[in-house]
């Protein structure tokens, strides 16, 4: 592995192609620890981002790549289930919709920060309604969220309509709805 990332400074000038050996690098779950932690300052995000989807980097790594100024690499760290919750619960706050779409999806965000987003965007903004869908699909988001959200927000009905936790009486209800889509 060292092999490959000194052939990829060799190369030098063909980014193309040595950025590629980078990520590879990255997401190789054999690759040494000191080496992810210097792959995860790359100066390309595409191999922050693979540094950040291999199981074996630190959660200190993980920590900084969470404050990634590029949001694909934050939305990496925001899908993935074996994010420590600390790190979930910060980027629930991010400023990208995009990554709190990744929070309200994992299946290990916190119950308290589920309901937290269910609040994301109300009342002023229309343009949150995704992370809201996330949060309608998510089997572990509460019942009483989804309620919630059936009442405030009709473009989250279908995700609950798909939602496996969703109560059979809610499901009955939305197999009548005018939308083609939700039923």
């Amino acid at each position: 592995i060292e092999t490959l990332i000194e052939l990829s400074k060799i190369m030098g000038s063909d980014r193309s192609y040595t950025y590629e050996i980078r990520q590879k690098v990255a997401l190789n779950p054999n690759t040494p620890i000191e080496t992810l932690i210097e792959l995860s300052k790359d100066g390309r995000y595409e191999v922050r981002k693979m540094v950040a989807l291999n199981p074996n980097t630190p959660i200190k790594t993980l920590k900084e790549l969470s404050k990634d100024g590029r949001y694909e690499v934050r939305i990496v760290i925001a899908e993935n289930p074996n994010t420590p919750i600390e790190i979930l619960k910060e980027l629930s706050n991010d400023k990208d919709e995009i990554v709190r779409t990744g929070i309200a999806s994992n299946t290990s965000t916190p119950i308290e920060t589920l309901i937290e987003l269910s609040k994301d965007g109300y009342p002023q903004f229309y343009g949150y309604r995704h992370v809201r869908s996330a949060l309608a699909a998510n089997p572990n988001t509460p019942i009483e969220t989804l309620i919630e959200l059936l009442k405030r927000d009709s473009n989250a009905r279908s995700s609950i309509a798909r939602n496996p936790s969703t109560p059979i009486e809610i499901l009955k209800e939305l197999s009548n709805d005018k939308d083609e889509i939700v039923r």
